[in-house]
């Protein structure tokens, strides 16, 4: 809505000059407002102290205030309210819409609220008792200030002690004042956007001179450069007046990329790109092996192409070395389980020479027990040296090696007793890969042992399987003649049930004994989670 136009001849029994006299001061006014700094340049606090107080001084009105909503529309502060007859400035009171529902509706509907008497007008019935009549007001005139439909704030002109009638060319008057106020909002605005952007120019122009990886900037449309940083300058030995300019393929450095039209356009097709190692050419034949980034994006409406290239000359020096000490430590840690191996294989002799000198059954029995457990460990060794992978173990292959290795050393090949191997693929590290050797010795002897002593042999099963995502199934069953009636008694005592327990726990795992027949032992432990590795791009042949 545009504020009303003023009116000739005036009403109310004005003459004619007075009403000259008084559009006249009014338009003075509106001069003032437009030529001052504060309209300018969009300082709100200084132009509202300014427009408040011409406003009263040429309405006449005894109170001028400016107030400005919050971003959700539901709070009026006051910006500035001048005061005529202490000749007084202030500010900081705050309306809210919870309070005055039916007077902020008004004026989100209306240009203007032009009250004659606001203590009967119900546009401002809301503030009689809190505003009105405490500060004596008697006539209110609201003017919107507000910019392409948004509501912005009020300009406010409030007459005291006294009736007044709201002419037109008043009316009129505060609206264009309210609207030097909006313009200036905007002013303010375009200032605080442009203000950001010479602040954000600043900071990427000290980032893209400083940067210590390359920046190349192409047009889209004609893959000439338009910018390019001093690092990639200098890296690729050229001057940058000898860069800006050329077409990308005209200096040659990204040969290997783009060395023609076409294939600049597939990288455009791509819009976004990247090669962990290209090969870039300065001047005098000198290559550098460089990390390659492309992005295509829009800078005022034009497609440009940023490539970021950094050198990765040194890193590559670095991983060689890496590669090379990786390989040296792999070689000395094949050496050292090969030792262990070795070495736990001679212990394993000399308790056998032991147990060949000696006529006890017990400690014959307790020597060829230690030998079984002592070449379980060699065994995973052994694994660990001939697999070359130290830090993972293929645990199904293990198990089944040494159940029959106990087989044969349990003479039990003989067809009597069945090895019956369900072993899935399940991968762990050799801390886990121990313990579980142990647990299958001890539960394999067990079972050649007791199981078949009264009668022919039977089955002897042995299941290893990944148990959903994250835990191992190991079970060792036997269809001999079962655990003996005293078995929770005698349980205690035996120190394979309580290496199996113990071995249980270490690997955070639980132990399970099953009903008959038979016998039936289980072991449930978490899977150590396995490490994904990423895949490196390759530049174009």
């Amino acid at each position: 809505m545009t504020p009303p136009a003023p009116t000739a001849p005036p009403s109310s029994g004005e003459d004619l000059r007075s009403t000259v006299r008084r559009m006249r001061r009014q338009q003075e006014a509106i001069s003032r407002a437009s030529l001052s700094d504060a309209f300018v340049t969009g300082d709100i606090d200084q132009l509202a102290r300014e427009v408040t107080e011409l406003a009263a001084k040429t309405v006449g009105v005894e109170r001028a205030n400016a107030w400005l909503f919050n971003e959700d529309g539901t709070e009026l502060r006051c910006v500035d309210l001048f005061e005529a007859t202490p000749a007084r400035h202030s500010a900081g009171t705050i309306l809210s819409e919870s309070e005055y529902r039916a007077e902020f509706a008004a004026l989100k509907e209306a240009r203007f609220v032009d009250a004659d008497d606001p203590l009967t007008d119900p546009r401002t019935a809301g503030y009689v008792d809190s505003y009105l009549k405490p500060l004596r007001i008697t006539a209110m005139l609201d003017a919107v200030i507000e910019v392409s439909g948004h509501r912005l704030g009020v300009l406010c002109l409030e007459h005291v002690d006294r009736p007044h009638h709201w002419e037109r060319d008043e009316v009129s008057f505060a609206c264009q004042l309210a609207d030097k106020i909006a313009l200036a909002l905007v002013n303010r605005a375009r200032r605080d956007a442009q203000d950001t952007l010479r602040a954000s120019e600043v900071r990427y122009r000290r980032l893209f001179e400083s940067a210590k990886d390359g920046i190349l900037i192409l047009d889209a449309e004609t893959a000439v450069i338009v910018d390019v940083n001093p690092y990639l300058a200098d890296l690729i030995g050229y001057t940058r007046a000898e860069i800006l300019g050329h077409r990308v393929w005209d200096l040659g450095f990204l040969k290997d990329l783009l060395d023609n039209e076409d294939n600049f356009r597939k990288l455009i097709q791509n819009e976004y790109i990247r090669y962990d190692n290209l090969a870039l050419k300065g001047r005098g034949g000198r290559r550098v092996e460089v990390e390659f980034i492309s992005n295509v994006y829009l800078v005022n409406e034009k497609r440009v192409v940023q490539c970021n290239i950094r050198d990765i000359t040194e890193r590559r020096a670095a991983e060689l070395a890496l590669e090379a000490s990786l390989l040296e430590k792999q070689a000395l840690l094949r050496e050292v389980h090969h030792r262990v191996k070795n070495n736990l294989q001679v212990i394993t002799s000399l308790l056998r020479l032991e147990a060949g000198r000696s006529e006890g059954a017990a400690l014959l029995r307790v020597l060829k027990d230690m030998q079984g457990r002592i070449l379980s460990m060699a065994l995973l060794h052994e694994t660990l040296y001939r697999s070359g992978d130290f830090g993972r173990v293929q645990l199904e292959s293990c198990v089944r090696q040494l159940s029959q290795q106990l087989f044969r050393a349990h003479g039990a090949e003989s067809g009597e007793t069945a090895l019956l191997l369900d072993l899935g693929q399940v991968q762990v590290d050799i801390d886990q890969a121990i313990p579980c050797g142990l647990i299958v010795n001890e539960l394999l002897t067990n079972s050649l042992k007791h199981a078949f002593s009264n009668g022919p042999g039977g089955e002897v099963k042995v299941v290893l399987r990944p148990e959903g995502e994250d835990q191992v199934f190991l079970e060792v069953s036997d269809n001999g003649a079962g655990l003996p009636v005293d078995f929770e008694a005698r349980r205690g005592k035996s120190l394979g049930m309580q290496l199996i327990s113990d071995l249980a726990r270490q690997l955070g795992g639980r132990l399970d004994i099953g009903p008959g027949p038979g016998s039936r032992f289980q072991v449930v432990f978490p899977r150590v989670r396995q490490h994904s590795t990423g895949t490196t791009l390759r530049p174009p042949a």
